[in-house]
């Protein structure tokens, strides 16, 4: 009978055995979780700190319920958390929520951020001595008073139908099994330290300042203290500008507070002073030395923009030029808009009139010609003010090489199916009469209307691609050939049928079609192993173009400047299916830091100014440029790392010294990777200053570093790129490359590398160096074999192509 005791005992034993394990699994369960007691619905936060109705803050939570910051509470796996503080805010651009999460355990800390856009990015170490000070920190704040509900100068007291922004983010601390949870109030981010008001105020960035600390070395944050304290002078001087208080300027200029940039890329005070209509601070500017004319005349065109036609008198009485001189360029030298340009881009008929009184160049090489400016909106009296002063009606707009009649071409008609809504219908028949009244204005003013710009576009096959016969039937009518475009096209395929025959065309086209369609069909498999291949081999064309740059230069391709808001949501999840398809892939980390910084770009429809865009698209490039830092080490045999790198650098606010720092590492490891030498080339051209000397000496650099493998190729090689990108046909007028250079560098590409491709661009070079001797004997060793595209000019066939250059060659000898 002491069988079945001992069974039930046995039962009983093992049951709780059962319930133990259980329980222990229970626990550990619980440990891949971590509940740290705060309601990240912020409902309990709201309710202890009442908002107004209309504060963003109130309302963002509940538009984001499931957030990133959840997931990775609830999959947390590491150490038991001792103290932690996170920061929720909403992105600036995109609103998306912005997570920043502190967290100590016992053997370490480290900072974590989820975005969105990020979400894979692996959490940073940091000293647990940074995290208990954060805390000790925040614990310490004095309470600050609710936020007034401030009051926008442009509402004239209407305030309740608007937005506001006296919180901007929530709080969230754990310490000693304590919660703490709050808004933020703007006054305590760090980029209060920007408001001239801001030591008026309690708060004074004190939350942003402690989270900088703890996230920074104490070098990088003094910087950044300092970059802001200046910035916040700045501000605050700019300010007493406005209000005319001379004694509060004098007393910040003896402080040394700056009135201009040398390099013209920040607004000068003396425009602040000549568009508030400060006519004693702009003397008092004057006196210290502030020149008139800084960043091309910015004080005159300020007060062309606020049609103070009295502050236009007062500077030109005190020197100012009608157009900006030269050292009032930006470091590239290129004009981007004359004080006439702005009149007539704002529409101020008077007050271009009287710039053009005054003497304004009303054909001067800007950015948008004044005339297309006009015609672009369509007001009549302006455009023909224009013309009639001598405005050229040819003008070709250097972005896209469009003439003023095809930009017309293009505000006509309609893209895919024509509206149905008869008002809708209406307003376009009534802009395309406007449209045909401009051209027609246009063409009595001498016209072309048959000008070709590549690939064979004319403004009769724009107003075809937009559907509209009204503005083709016009054009007609004005004498344009209607056939122009299709048997330029015509031509063109005769002339690529030629080119596909090119062995260096085959190979550059395998390798850019593969690497497509694995993208296009998110075969990650294959894109991997290709990347791979062309890592390891280090394989070239026959025309010594390294495949692997290839591969890259399809990548970057994928998603166009233009893409809409779909396309670059599509492109940055295949960029991340890719990261986690192969987690180590240091090609598919490059192509996710590049696909976020196009993505990232014009993502607010909401910005509108330049200044805007311009700062939208930085803030997208060194989040990009954070990817790249992450994969620093795994990236060292790959030199694409560094092209990236530059590239992305080149379009921050990166001093030279950081970007030249990481070219010469390149070429420390991968001396003969002609790309690198590229990106480089391309960041001096478009932000340095004296670029074409700086550019040159580039160039000679690159090809000294070559020489061993190459001999002097890698000059001709840097101007070739440069040439395709910027020059055009015109690298020997407006650079300093040196014909007798590029030809001993073509003469030993061609030893190496005696593709027809490279011969073809002997050829060219030749003829633009007018050296048709050397052009003569090149096309005698290539014995037929033409690769055009490599001649012709982007800007169609008046450009360096081959007919011409024969034909030059033909009527010199």
């Amino acid at each position: 009978m002491v069988f079945p005791s001992l069974y039930r005992s046995w039962q009983i034993w093992l049951r709780q055995l059962f319930v133990l394990l259980l329980g222990m699994l229970l626990i550990n369960a619980s440990r891949s979780a971590v509940d740290l007691g705060w309601d990240l619905s912020y409902q309990t936060a709201l309710k202890a700190n009442p908002m107004a109705a209309n504060e963003l803050m109130r309302t963002w939570p509940d538009r984001y319920p499931k957030r990133l910051i959840h997931e990775r509470l609830a999959s947390y796996q590491g150490e038991e958390i001792e103290d932690s503080v996170l920061v929720e805010e909403p992105d600036h651009h995109t609103g998306d929520p912005l997570a920043t999460w502190f967290i100590k355990t016992r053997s370490g800390a480290q900072l974590c951020v989820f975005h969105p856009k990020f979400s894979s990015r692996p959490c940073t170490p940091l000293e647990r001595e940074r995290v208990a000070t954060l805390i000790q920190e925040i614990m310490a704040f004095p309470p600050l008073p609710i936020q007034p509900l401030k009051q926008p100068p442009h509402t004239k007291g209407n305030v309740s139908g608007l937005m506001q922004n006296n919180y901007f983010g929530f709080l969230s601390v754990y310490h000693a099994g304590k919660t703490l949870q709050r808004p933020i109030a703007m006054t305590e981010r760090i980029e209060s330290l920007l408001d001239p008001e801001a030591s008026s105020e309690p708060g004074d960035g004190r939350l942003g300042r402690a989270l900088l600390k703890a996230s920074v070395s104490p070098e990088q944050y003094r910087k950044q203290i300092d970059r802001l304290n200046n910035q916040n002078q700045i501000q605050r001087f700019h300010q007493a500008i406005r209000q005319g208080d001379l004694e509060r300027m004098q007393e910040l200029l003896e402080q040394g507070v700056p009135f201009e940039s040398k390099n013209n890329f920040t607004e000068p005070a003396i425009a602040v002073a000549a568009g508030a209509g400060q006519k004693a601070a702009v003397d008092l500017l004057l006196q210290r030395g502030a020149r008139i004319d800084a960043k091309e005349s910015a004080a005159l065109k300020a007060a062309v923009s606020a049609d103070d036609v009295k502050m236009i008198d007062h500077l030109l009485s005190r020197g100012a030029k009608i157009d900006p001189p030269e050292d009032s360029l930006a470091r590239n030298s290129k004009l981007f808009e004359t004080p006439l340009g702005r009149a007539v881009r704002d529409g101020k008929l008077s007050i271009a009139e009287l710039l053009l009184k005054r003497g304004a160049d009303v054909n001067a090489q800007q950015a948008t010609p004044v005339v297309m400016s006009a015609a672009g909106r369509l007001e009549q009296p302006l455009l023909k003010l224009l013309l009639e002063r001598g405005a050229n009606p040819n003008q070709i707009r250097e972005i896209d090489n469009n003439t003023t009649l095809e930009l017309l071409a293009h505000l006509s008609g309609y893209l895919g199916e024509w509206p149905e809504d008869v008002k809708r219908l209406e307003a376009i028949q009534r802009t395309e009469n406007k449209i045909a009244e401009a051209m027609r204005l246009l063409r009595a003013y001498g016209a072309e209307v048959n000008t070709l710009r590549f690939p064979c576009e004319t403004a009769y096959s724009v107003a075809a691609s937009r559907r509209s016969e009204t503005i083709k039937a016009e054009l007609v009518r004005l004498g344009a050939d209607a056939t122009l475009h299709a048997r330029c096209r015509e031509h063109f395929r005769q002339e690529n049928l030629e080119g596909t025959r090119d062995e260096e065309l085959l190979s550059r086209n395998a390798v850019a079609k593969e690497a497509w369609d694995s993208v296009r069909y998110a075969d990650y498999e294959k894109l991997e192993s290709l990347y791979q291949s062309l890592l390891q081999k280090n394989e070239r064309t026959p025309a010594g173009t390294s495949k692997l740059a290839i591969f890259y230069n399809q990548l970057n391709a994928f998603l166009p400047p233009n893409a809409s808001a779909a396309q670059k949501k599509a492109a940055f999840q295949m960029a991340k299916d890719w990261t986690r398809a192969a987690p180590a892939s240091v090609a598919a980390r490059i192509f996710l830091a590049n696909i976020s910084a196009k993505a990232g770009r014009g993502g607010n429809r909401m910005l509108s100014s330049q200044e805007d865009l311009k700062l939208e698209a930085i803030q997208a490039n060194e989040q990009a440029i954070t990817l790249l830092e992450m994969i620093r080490q795994d990236a060292k045999n790959d030199p694409e790392w560094y092209r990236a790198m530059v590239n992305l650098l080149s379009e921050t606010n990166a001093v030279s010294g950081e970007i030249e720092g990481v070219v010469q590492q390149a070429m420390n490891e991968h001396i003969n990777y002609p790309e690198l030498y590229f990106a480089a080339a391309r960041n001096l051209y478009s932000h340095a200053d004296n670029a074409t000397t700086r550019v040159e000496t580039l160039a000679k650099d690159a090809t000294n570093a070559t020489r061993k493998a190459q001999g002097q190729a890698m000059y001709a090689r840097v101007y070739w790129y440069l040439d395709q990108l910027v020059y055009e046909g015109k690298l020997f007028e407006k650079s300093n490359a040196h014909w007798a250079d590029m030809k001993q560098g073509f003469e030993d590409m061609v030893e190496r590398y005696p593709a027809a491709w490279n011969l073809n661009a002997y050829a060219y070079f030749a003829c633009q160096a007018g050296d048709y001797n050397t052009m003569n004997q090149v096309l005698g060793r290539l014995r037929g074999q033409l690769i055009f595209s490599v001649w012709a000019s982007r800007k169609g066939f008046g450009g360096v192509n081959y007919e011409n250059c024969v034909t030059r060659a033909n009527r010199r000898y």
